[in-house]
Parts: structure tokens; C-alpha cells; sequence
């Protein structure tokens, strides 16, 4: 990429994650000056080397600077913005990834605000959650000191969701959480944005999930197979992109057992682009015996890793060391109750519906019912599980 277009490409991405980039402009020339010199800019240098396969690459699809409008567009042109908005999209991608690598809180608008909590946070950056409230209202936030503090973006809705309702509770115990560096907001000017989290199926059911984890296996491995082009739209559509989700339990000397999982996705054209992936990691240490598990604690990360360090890690399996770029701690919990590990393990991994199968008995493919709930014929849906 040349250095002048991925300067403008940079400027328009950090605009972009500051949320000042919006569906709505832009089509009609009406984002803020001086975005919009830019944003022509970079229309304008895209659209004199369009070729067929940008056609193929960009053309199906709708981003940030494509958008409705009552003046009929060029092709040329709306092609240039969606090639525009798709690469400023990666950008902001790659950027957030880079931040994630070498982040710190010092000098966050967190921490200038309310220094105190500096003090309060672990090696891991994470604060023990006795020190919140909750917000009023239906919200996933919680409050300090007359502040709306908003949770780690990176932390899924889902998971928010259950800590903050343990807030409310009263019942935080030793969970401790992340919180995002920038997003303070007084009470008084705080609106809960819309916002929905997917999803999945019934809970966990007590004795499958104590069946599984005394499963001898050191190695499990699920990937999705025999996908119809239905499941597959469905996949694509509702699902997270999953090349194969690896379970990994080990005996340690203290008669814990160590029982890591890690959601691998597949490499696609945007990460190519991006030059990252992130996975996401959840660890636990569990004492079994004969009736009934102990859980010394649960956490969650979401790993960073370069494209080709990445691609490493494909080719590995669990236990081999493939150590990404980035290890950002989530959450932890310690000496949890099987409920709470059930809901921790289940909210890590939002829009997996392999984590479902693999500790339901019935083995009831996920996409099946769903097929079958919606007068849809499918078959041929469901896991792979290979246990070593």
C-alpha cells in the first residue's frame, strides 16, 4: 500500500473507532470537515484502480461509507466506497490489535479521572468487583463515584451481562473484571446504547458437564462437518467463524487438573489483510473426585497473535507452546461453584454452538434444531469430535 494512501487510510480508521464515522454519512457529503477531505481523498485514489476483482471482493458487500441516498450513484464510485470503508474497517482492525499488544492504562482518561484505581488492579489489570455498583436501569455498565463505567469492549456482551447482574445481586464475591481506559460518563448524561448479544439454547445440564470433565481425554478437538449450503448460510450469518475449538486437560502435581480451551477461527481474507487474529482462552483448575468438582478458579483472555504466528499455532495442537503477541486477561473468579463455572465457560464463547454440543448428552446438533424451529429441512448438521 502507498505510504500517502495508508497515511489517509490510518487518519480515517482512528476517526473510526472514536465512533465518529457513521452509516449515515458520507453517501450525501455530510460527515464532519475535515473527514470528508479525506474521505474523498481516498475515494478518489481507490477509483482509479479499480479492477474486476475488486468487483469481486468488495462489490456484495455494505460498509461504512456506503450508504442509502435518493441521488443515484455511480457503480465506479459506490465501489470505491465500499473498497474505502472495507479498508479503513481493516485498518481500525489492525490498530486495535496493535494497542492491544502495548497497552497500558497509564494516561487513560480512567485513570486520570479516578487514579484510586490504579491501586485496586492486579498484575492481570483486572479490579475486583466489590468496588461497583450497578447502573439504574436495564443496563451492562456499572457505576463509581457518580460514573457510568463501561466494561472491556473485548469482553463479550454476554459474559457483562451475567457480572453486572452479580453486582446487583449482591453477589460478586472474588470475581474481578476489566474495564475499558476510555468511556466515563456521569450519571446524569448516561443513555444505555441499544445493544444485543447472541445467544445459546438451555443451559448446561450439572451431571453432563461433570460427565465431561471426568472424561480421560487429555485432547479433544471439535470442528463443524457436513454442513448443507443452508447450515452454511446459517453459520455464517449467526456464528462465530471456527476453524476448530481445542480442550486440553492435564494432571498437575497438586491433584488439580488444568482444563484449557481455546477457540481457534479460521484465517480469512480480512485477517490476511489486518495481519492479526484474535482467539479467545478460557482456563480453569479443577480438583474431581467421585461425585462432585472443585473449581480452585476460572479466567478468560483473548490472545493476539500475528498472521504468521498464527498460522503456527493452526499447525499445532494443545499442549504446544505457540505464544501469541498479545495474552489480555478478561476476568477472574476464584474457588467458583459449578454453577458459575458453567455460565463463566458457556458466556466465554458467545455464538459457538460446538461449546453446546460438547457437554450436552443428547447431541442434538445446534443448526438442526435451529433448522427444525424455523419449518426449515435440514440435515447433515452437527460436530466433529475427536478425542485423543
Amino acid at each position: 500500500m502507498e505510504a500517502d494512501l495508508e497515511k489517509v487510510i490510518r487518519k480515517l480508521a482512528a476517526a473510526h473507532r472514536k465512533g465518529d464515522l457513521q452509516h449515515h454519512h458520507y453517501v450525501d457529503g455530510s460527515a464532519p470537515q475535515p473527514l470528508n477531505l479525506f474521505i474523498d481523498e481516498l475515494v478518489e485514489k481507490l477509483q482509479r484502480t479499480l479492477s474486476d476483482s475488486d468487483q469481486i471482493e468488495f462489490g456484495p458487500y455494505r460498509s461504512i461509507f456506503r450508504a442509502d441516498s435518493k441521488t443515484p450513484i455511480p457503480d465506479q464510485i459506490l465501489l470505491a466506497k465500499t473498497k474505502a470503508g472495507i479498508l479503513v474497517e481493516q485498518m481500525a482492525d489492525r490498530m486495535d490489535c496493535e494497542d492491544l499488544l502495548f497497552f497500558s492504562y497509564k494516561g487513560s482518561p480512567l485513570l486520570k479521572k479516578f487514579p484510586e484505581l490504579a491501586k485496586l488492579m492486579d498484575q492481570d489489570l483486572l479490579i475486583p468487583a466489590a468496588h461497583f455498583k450497578r447502573t439504574t436501569g436495564d443496563t451492562l455498565d456499572v457505576e463509581y463515584k457518580g460514573h457510568v463505567i463501561e466494561l472491556s469492549r473485548i469482553i463479550p456482551r454476554s459474559l457483562n451481562s451475567r457480572f453486572v447482574a452479580q453486582i446487583k445481586s449482591g453477589n460478586q464475591g472474588n470475581l474481578k473484571f476489566r474495564l475499558s481506559p476510555n468511556n466515563i460518563i456521569l450519571i446524569s448524561k448516561y443513555q444505555q446504547p441499544l445493544l444485543e448479544a447472541v445467544e445459546f439454547g438451555p443451559p448446561f445440564r450439572a451431571d453432563d458437564v461433570f460427565k465431561r470433565l471426568k472424561d480421560g481425554s487429555k485432547l479433544t478437538m471439535l470442528t463443524r462437518n457436513n454442513y448443507s449450503e443452508l447450515q452454511k448460510m446459517m453459520v455464517t450469518g449467526f456464528f462465530n467463524n471456527i476453524e476448530r475449538v481445542e480442550i486440553y486437560r492435564s494432571q498437575m502435581q497438586d491433584g488439580y487438573i488444568a482444563y484449557s480451551v481455546e477457540e481457534l477461527p479460521s484465517i480469512t481474507k480480512r485477517d490476511e489483510n489486518v495481519g492479526f487474529v484474535k482467539t479467545r482462552l478460557f482456563h480453569s483448575d479443577i480438583e474431581l473426585n467421585e461425585s462432585q468438582a472443585k473449581f480452585k478458579h476460572a479466567d478468560s483472555s483473548l490472545l493476539v497473535y500475528k498472521l504468521e504466528t498464527y498460522r503456527d499455532r493452526l499447525a499445532a495442537n494443545l499442549p504446544a507452546k505457540v505464544k501469541a503477541q498479545g495474552h489480555i486477561k478478561l476476568y477472574r473468579v476464584e474457588d467458583c461453584t459449578l454453577d458459575t463455572w458453567m455460565d463463566l465457560f458457556n458466556l466465554s464463547f458467545p455464538r459457538n454452538e460446538l461449546i453446546y454440543e460438547y457437554f450436552n448428552s443428547e447431541k442434538v446438533p445446534v443448526l438442526q434444531r435451529a433448522a427444525e424451529r424455523d419449518q426449515i429441512s435440514a440435515t447433515g448438521a452437527g460436530g466433529r469430535e475427536d478425542g485423543t
